[in-house]
Order: structure tokens, then C-alpha cells, then sequence
């Protein structure tokens, strides 16, 4: 019989494991939604991609430093759900492509922006980043194959539906959530102890092994995502088919890849981690040139893209696991500057995909 510290370790352990993975899944879940819906909506997907991706992109960059109190964090939180929930309504009910933009860029703040620095630092706090990457790898798999089923219902109704999911990130926070470890991590204040030049000595250590592979990557494949895939239809297949479709697969490698380290498989080392990276540029051009000779047929193009996603989970979820350790015994404000900067990556390479690909979606299709 389990003594009752040990039982109530075990306890804790499950809910941060469960807490976490609902973190990661909410919080991109919407994201993926809006991506999986652009065609239905009426817009482009490189335009939708850039509307979902450039907000957060702001928040990461203007705001590096949120309190890691756990009352400030729950503030953020609420924040988090709320908003959310509101820019999904707006995009929902608005008859307008510019209204739709401005409910998916309020959305993005809330979520990807403000969200996944939260939940990423948050993680951090609790070491349970492996479960909160899993959590948003799920998401894909989740919000891509949901929207399969809930474009059926009608665009609206699925988009409404979609509202009301950040409401489940309030419940757990506040109730399966447990308190904080006893430990440096609940100091008020983080970011602003850094001076200039500490910040700059992080950033250099950071950019070349962690930042410059993760931004790559995502450049490469969200350029795939918004601006080839849409091209590549066959036979009696249309875009509006096939581009869903190519969505869950590329989710499905990403949940496996970024829930591969649950497993104790997967892990790169700090020198292999531009690995990805290079598969992925290969991937690019491949399907680029794909997209114009239309040669390997729509069965292998599937198969590429469910690799591609392996890939660009392969790198997160490796990048986001060195860049926890290498700062695991640092100051609670080192450990989150280094977390918070190094998520700008992935922004950063998102919005260039974008632009790239509202011309790439003009000149294939």
C-alpha cells in the first residue's frame, strides 16, 4: 500500500501530464482550425496563414517579458481563453474576407502569441515541456480531422463550434493544475532582471544551434503548406478535396514527432538538429517542382507530406528539449528570456512562408 506522499506525488505527476497535454492542445487547436478552414472561408491560405501567424509575431517581439507569478499567470490565462474565443465568433459570423482577417489576427495574438509564450514558460516551470509538445501535436491531428467532419455541418456552425473549445483551458488551469514546485521558478519577475548586454550574450548563444534550424524549418514547410499544397490536385480531385486532406496528414507526423521524446525515441543532438532542416528544404523543391510537372501522383505526394510534418515536429520538439536543459539550472528569468526568444523562430519563419506563398498561390494555381 502506496504511503500517502507517494500517492500524492503520483497524483501531481498525472495532472501535470494531463494539464499540459489540454494546454498544448487548446491553445493550437483553434490555430489549426482557421488553417484547415481558409479555402472554406473564402480566403487564400497564405493570406489566412499570415493573419494567423503575424500578430503573435508582434506579441513575442514587443512583449519578451510577462510575470511568472502564478496569479499573474492566471490572469494571463483568462486573457488567453476570452480573447480567443471572441476573434473565432468574429470570423465565424463576419460575411467579409477583411472582417474574417481581423478575427483570426485577434485570435492569433490571444493563442499563438500570447498563449504559447504562457504555456512555453509555464511548461518550462513545471518541466513538462515533452507534454505540452505532445499536446499541440495532438491538436493537428485533432483540429485538421475535426474540421473534415464539421465542414459538413456548414462553415459557420463548425467555426462557432470551435468558440466555445478555449473555455476547457480555463477549467484545467484553475482546477487540475498543481501548485508550483517550491523553487526559484516562483520569483516575481522575470525578463526585465536581465540587462541589455545579458540578453544579447543569450541571444548569441541561442541563435546559430536553436533558433536559426527551427526558423528554417518552418520557413520550408509552411511555404509547402500554404503555397504548394494548394496546387497539388488530381485527377477528379479539387483543392478543396485534397488540401484538408494533406493538412491531417501533415499533423499526424507532427504529433508523432513531437510526442516522440514521451517514448524516449527521437532525440537529436545538438549538432544534428539543422537535420531537419535540410530534409525539409530537399521536401520543398521537390513538391514545388511537383506541383508543376504533376509526375509522382497524389498517393506519394501524401506520403512526403506526412514526412515533412515528422520533420518539422522532429526539430520543435528536440529544439524547445535543449534549450530547456541547456537553462535547466539557470535563474527562473534566464531560462524563460532563453525559452520566450527562441519561440520567435518559428513566427519569424511562418510569416516569410506566408508572404512567399500568397505568390506562390499565384503563380501555380
Amino acid at each position: 500500500m502506496h504511503s500517502p506522499s507517494l500517492a500524492t506525488t503520483i497524483m501531481s505527476s498525472i495532472l501535470i501530464i494531463g494539464t499540459f497535454a489540454i494546454f498544448g492542445l487548446i491553445n493550437n487547436l483553434v490555430y489549426v482550425i482557421i488553417l484547415s478552414a481558409a479555402l472554406d472561408m473564402n480566403t487564400t491560405p497564405g493570406l489566412t496563414a499570415l493573419a494567423n501567424i503575424l500578430p503573435s509575431l508582434i506579441v513575442k517581439i514587443l512583449v519578451p517579458y510577462l510575470n511568472s507569478t502564478k496569479a499573474k499567470f492566471g490572469k494571463r490565462v483568462l486573457f488567453i481563453s476570452i480573447t480567443t474565443s471572441i476573434g473565432m465568433l468574429i470570423v465565424a459570423l463576419s460575411s467579409t474576407v477583411p472582417l474574417k482577417l481581423i478575427g483570426i489576427a485577434l485570435t492569433s495574438t490571444a493563442s499563438s502569441g500570447v498563449g504559447d509564450m504562457t504555456f512555453l514558460q509555464l511548461a518550462a516551470q513545471y518541466r513538462a515541456l515533452a507534454y505540452y509538445a505532445s499536446g499541440t501535436g495532438l491538436a493537428g491531428v485533432i483540429g485538421s480531422s475535426a474540421w473534415l467532419i464539421l465542414r459538413k455541418m456548414g462553415v459557420v456552425e463548425g467555426l462557432l463550434l470551435s468558440a466555445t473549445f478555449p473555455t476547457l483551458q480555463l477549467i484545467t488551469y484553475f482546477f487540475m493544475l498543481p501548485q508550483a514546485p517550491s523553487n526559484d521558478d516562483t520569483e516575481d519577475g522575470t525578463f526585465n532582471r536581465l540587462s541589455i548586454e545579458e540578453k544579447k550574450e543569450v541571444g548569441k548563444d541561442l541563435l546559430r544551434p536553436y533558433m536559426l534550424p527551427l526558423f528554417t524549418v518552418y520557413l520550408f514547410e509552411y511555404s509547402i503548406n500554404q503555397g504548394v499544397a494548394p496546387a497539388l490536385s488530381y485527377d477528379n480531385r479539387t483543392n478543396r478535396d485534397t488540401y484538408p486532406v494533406y493538412q491531417l496528414l501533415y499533423q499526424i507526423g507532427v504529433f508523432l514527432s513531437r510526442s516522440s521524446h514521451l517514448f524516449n525515441v527521437g532525440h537529436l543532438s545538438r549538432k544534428q538538429l539543422a537535420l531537419p532542416s535540410v530534409i525539409q528544404g530537399c521536401i520543398f523543391l521537390l513538391l514545388l517542382i511537383e506541383s508543376v510537372v504533376k509526375q509522382i501522383g497524389y498517393y506519394v505526394v501524401c506520403t512526403i507530406i506526412l514526412v515533412e510534418g515528422l520533420m518539422g515536429g522532429l526539430s520543435y520538439v528536440n529544439v524547445f528539449h535543449h534549450t530547456s536543459t541547456e537553462y535547466k539550472n539557470a535563474a527562473a528569468h534566464t531560462r524563460e528570456y532563453a525559452i520566450g526568444l527562441v519561440s520567435l523562430s518559428d513566427g519569424v519563419g511562418i510569416v516569410l512562408a506566408s508572404l512567399l506563398s500568397i505568390g506562390l498561390g499565384k503563380l501555380l494555381t
